[in-house]
């Protein structure tokens, strides 16, 4: 049976447009039926280069769009009830609605899809997920034909294609194109919308022109006959054996070709005397290294049957005479069901399945203590968590709307109960319902890595944007800290009749309660507000948090509310404000370099100068040398090296995404200021500094260049040293360190004064403890070594690292890293040695020396 045939023989033509010489209307069915096959006849040229374009798909071609009116009459059944102007409508959605999964569907073709935004934004999303070029622009063909063929369905019989200046269409005909294009492409591009949306379709849509009256069109029961019938159509039609052969498909698109391959139906199963099931077989057996395609064809069969059952809800609601007889597909209640229909061999499959049989424990778990650690700040974690999704919301907005001005509030008070509330409020893009209920509370996903991310904000990912946000598990670390939680949210462009509220009463609860409209309305320019209902142990009611400094020779020492969150946002890049009881709402940090920012008065904050005595000196010293880190648009940090020997501060503030991480372990020793870090996990703990390589290399240069021109004392010099080094930056223009000189005086050397002593045949001897460590109080003597410097020094870091390999040392910008290449560059040939047990440091433990000479060839 040839292709066509198999249309013209389906139940539905031969009632619907087959001709019949002697029925009334006959003319304008011939008419009906003369334009349709035109169209097939165009549209057959265009889905040919479906294959070409998107080799990984299964069968798309005419073969496919023919065989849907055979599928469409075993779902409708032998009476259902479709006119001839229906028949031609159905017969057109069937033809276009896949049509535009090709180039040539586009203007422009392909040049002109990859214009389009879904393919930018795809593009970047791969690249962040480090794909080869080539695999990224075949991905992101795919996945941008996907998106838009349903949406180009909608225009493709209204929209001329054009070619020397002619224009042409797929309907010849004027009246049927203007007055039926527009209904066609919904019905074809509804095949893709959720079906709460297909009821927007009119239930009635009366015929124009010479037409007869009672042909009237019922768009619902076309996009749902046309949807069910698409869905069913899983069978070896869409991957015949030849072409199965010839196919290079891999991976997923593998699995979907040897699925359908071995699937013959969909018929009507004949055990069920009413007719309403429809039956699939296997027509070979799947193996267990076919076990992947028989999951899929079970998950593709309940698909089907949940597009049945849907369909014909939606039909009873709406139009309870045009439901389809078919309702359901056999064996998919259970996978043990389906294997008696659709065979296993050498294996059962069974409905065992990894699962999570108590959600709450394992979010209470994975999302508080348990994670991020016991003995943490509690609440500078949620606060950091709400604080970045916060800051992902304006900043997105900001790209969406370029004239916005971003918010973004703390509101802290006390109820009459005594129980510490804590608000954070953004005016940013917001969250519809699907978001809230949907990313928001899939642990582990984040919202601005799902594909849900392209329907909400188009061009988003493409775009600057960069989200702070990657685990999609900060959310829950609020339930380490409250006891009552409320989310409302609004999108930005809608009204107060779109918020949403999202409660999660007493403590969490894997059904949080959804209210659409929100007990309480949202301030017109507030999009999110999250509320948390402290538990008590969390804070006090007046809201003083204790630092607790990690250090043994400190004690701790509390803060008010606004210093703490001072700190936490030191250096993050939109502005915060706070409200505390009620009161008036005070900007409590804005971005570094924006009008208004203070660099000496922010580095007070960040570092809780006022708790701390000294710090004010310390300031000042290097307040000169704060210089930014920036690229593309992008701040990096906003930082001085450090020469203070002295790390008892909290000066040098880590961050991820511009929030500290932690608040309260001290200060980064090694600079003043801040620096953004990877989060090495769903922690955030901080891993190695965000900044690009070479804009660090630039800081750093500036940063010796600086240096040179301040009257440093010898031990700062040193403290430089530590710092650039452990920073990535070679320190050698400016380094010194402490060492015993062949004369046994105590003093400091610079890295050239060393090599030119090992140049003249002498010796540079670097104490190693059994941990690595520089020792500080040894004895300098080295058995059978009579002319010698030792390095003394103590403390952490990279330039105190001494592994060496073959020869060269680890760390190139480390001391011994920094020696060696030194030597090179003077043309001797540095010789590294260790001596073993050479003596023992105050504490008694034994450390060894590595010893740096010139090897005479």
């Amino acid at each position: 049976m040839s292709n066509i045939d198999r249309m013209q023989s389906s139940k539905l033509w031969q009632r619907t447009l087959a001709p019949t010489s002697a029925e009334q209307h006959s003319g304008y069915k011939d008419k009906l039926r003369v334009e349709l096959l035109g169209l097939r006849d165009k549209v057959e040229l265009i889905v040919r280069q479906i294959q070409g374009d998107l080799p990984g798909l299964t069968v798309h071609d005419i073969t496919h769009l023919d065989a849907l009116w055979e599928t469409a009459s075993i779902i409708a059944g032998d009476e259902y009830a479709l006119n001839p102007l229906e028949g031609f409508i159905l017969g057109s959605s069937i033809l276009i609605h896949d049509a535009a999964l090709c180039f040539e569907a586009y203007e422009g073709g392909r040049d002109g899809l990859r214009q389009t935004i879904i393919w930018k934004d795809t593009t970047t999303s791969l690249q962040d997920s480090g794909f080869s070029a080539d695999a990224i622009e075949a991905e992101s063909d795919f996945v941008a034909l996907r998106h838009l063929h349903a949406k180009r369905a909608e225009t493709i019989l209204t929209t001329p294609w054009r070619r020397d200046g002619a224009e042409m269409f797929l309907i010849d005909d004027v009246s049927l194109r203007n007055h039926y294009g527009s209904l066609i492409g919904k019905i074809a591009g509804s095949h893709h919308w959720e079906i709460e949306d297909v009821e927007r379709l009119p239930t009635q849509f009366n015929p124009v022109g010479p037409l007869p009256l009672q042909w009237q069109v019922n768009a619902i029961k076309l996009a749902c006959l046309l949807r069910c019938a698409d869905a069913a159509h899983f069978s070896n039609d869409r991957a015949p054996d030849f072409l199965y052969a010839l196919s290079k498909a891999s991976g997923n698109s593998a699995t979907h070709w040897r699925s359908q391959n071995r699937i013959g139906g969909p018929s009507i199963d004949a055990s069920d005397p009413t007719g309403s099931t429809v039956l699939y077989t296997s027509t070979q057996s799947f193996a267990k290294d076919d076990a992947a395609a028989w999951w899929l064809a079970y998950d593709t069969l309940r698909l089907v049957d949940r597009e049945l059952r849907a369909s014909n809800a939606l039909l009873t609601a709406v139009s309870p005479q045009a439901k389809f007889q078919v309702v359901r597909v056999r064996g998919i209640e259970s996978p043990e069901r389906l294997s008696e229909v659709v065979q296993p061999e050498g294996w059962a499959p069974c409905s065992a399945e990894v699962h999570v049989s108590n959600i709450e424990h394992l979010v209470k778990t994975l999302g508080g203590e348990q994670l991020y650690g016991a003995g943490q700040d509690k609440l500078g974690i949620a606060l950091r968590e709400l604080l970045q999704n916060a800051r992902d919301a304006v900043r997105a907005r900001e790209i969406l709307d370029p004239l916005h001005r971003s918010s973004l509030t703390v509101r802290v008070r006390s109820d009459e109960n005594g129980s510490a509330w804590v608000g954070v409020e953004d005016n940013g893009v917001g969250m519809s319902e699907r978001v809230l209920t949907g990313p928001l509370l899939d642990f582990g996903t984040s919202f601005w890595s799902t594909s849900l991310l392209h329907h909400e904000f188009p061009g988003l990912r493409s775009s600057s944007f960069r989200s702070v946000g990657r685990f999609g598990l900060g959310f829950y670390s609020v339930f380490m800290v409250a006891d009552f939680v409320t989310v409302r949210s609004k999108p930005w462009s809608g009204g107060v009749n779109d918020t949403r509220e999202l409660s999660f009463t007493e403590k969490l609860s894997t059904r949080p309660l959804l209210v659409r409209g929100s007990s309480v309305a949202l301030l017109p320019s507030v999009s999110t507000l999250v509320e948390l209902k402290l538990k008590p142990n969390v804070s006090p009611s007046d809201f003083r948090i204790v630092v607790r400094t990690n250090r043994q020779d400190q004690k701790h020492f509390s803060v008010d509310f606004q210093e703490y969150l001072t700190a936490l946002c030191g250096g993050l890049d939109v502005e915060v404000s706070l409200s505390v009881a009620g009161g008036a709402t005070r900007t409590i940090h804005r971005p570094i370099g924006q009008p208004g920012f203070n660099t000496k008065q922010w580095l007070h904050g960040i570092s809780f100068a006022t708790h701390e005595s000294g710090v004010s000196r310390i300031i000042d010293r290097h307040l000169p040398r704060m210089r930014k880190l920036e690229c593309d648009g992008r701040l990096y940090g906003y930082a001085a090296v450090s020469i203070n020997a002295d790390d008892k501060n909290f000066l040098g503030l880590q961050t991820i995404g511009g929030l500290a991480t932690p608040i309260g372990s001290g200060g980064n020793r090694f600079f003043v200021g801040f620096m953004d870090k990877v989060a090495r996990s769903a922690r955030r703990e901080s891993g190695v500094i965000a900044a690009p390589a070479h804009v660090l290399e630039h800081w750093g240069k500036e940063q010796i260049e600086l240096l040179k021109k301040e009257s440093l004392t010898p031990a700062e010099k040193y403290a430089a040293t530590l710092g650039l080094s452990d920073l990535g930056i070679d320190p050698t223009p400016i380094a010194m360190v402490p060492v015993v000189r062949p004369t046994g005086a105590d003093g400091f050397a610079t890295l050239y004064e060393l090599v030119n002593y090992v140049a003249g045949g002498g010796v540079v001897a670097i104490p190693k403890s059994r941990n690595s460590e520089l020792l500080e109080n040894m004895n300098p003597h080295i058995p059978g070594t009579v002319r010698h410097y030792v390095v003394r020094g103590s403390g952490v870091g990279h330039f105190l690292q001494l592994a060496i390999e073959n020869n060269v040392p680890s760390h190139p910008n480390g001391i011994a890293g920094c020696l060696h290449r030194l030597s090179l560059k003077k043309g001797l040939s540095p010789s590294w040695s260790l001596r073993h047990n050479v003596g023992r440091n105050q504490l008694g433990w034994p450390f060894d020396y590595l010893v740096l000479q010139h090897s005479v060839k």
